[in-house]
């Protein structure tokens, strides 16, 4: 098994997990799909293509700084609804982490897979 181990810290940070509408959450500590979606970021994946290689790593959080909880109040105008009108403003609350700080694992038998991300999350 093949470890590859990343520092995810920031001024801010939002792992939501239940985001719907009004309001956008955030977990106390990094996803396995959030981490994902960053790792298909970097490797320049398109929305489409299979993440199956990636679920399938091993995953593991080592918070290393909790962090703060912040709300964020956020407006938006002329938003286009589910039915295809125009809202006039629609509000929002979104939360982050702010200052916080975690040693992010992932485990698999891919080194090439894993050496690859690697670079990517180096110069994405």
């Amino acid at each position: 098994m093949n470890t590859l181990l990343m520092l995810l810290a920031g001024p801010m940070q939002s792992w939501g997990v239940q985001s719907r509408f009004e309001v956008r959450d955030t977990g106390l500590e990094p996803s396995k799909s959030g981490v994902i979606g960053l790792v298909c970021a970097s490797l320049g994946r398109p929305r489409e293509a299979p993440v199956d290689d990636l679920a399938s790593m091993l995953f593991g959080v080592r918070i290393d700084v909790e962090g703060r909880m912040a709300r964020d109040y956020h407006t938006a105008m002329s938003v286009l609804t589910a039915s295809g009108q125009l809202k006039g403003c629609q509000p929002s609350s979104r939360y982050y982490l702010s200052g916080a700080r975690f040693l992010v694992g992932l485990a698999g038998p891919d080194l090439d897979l894993l050496l690859s991300i690697h670079a990517a999350l180096q110069y994405p």
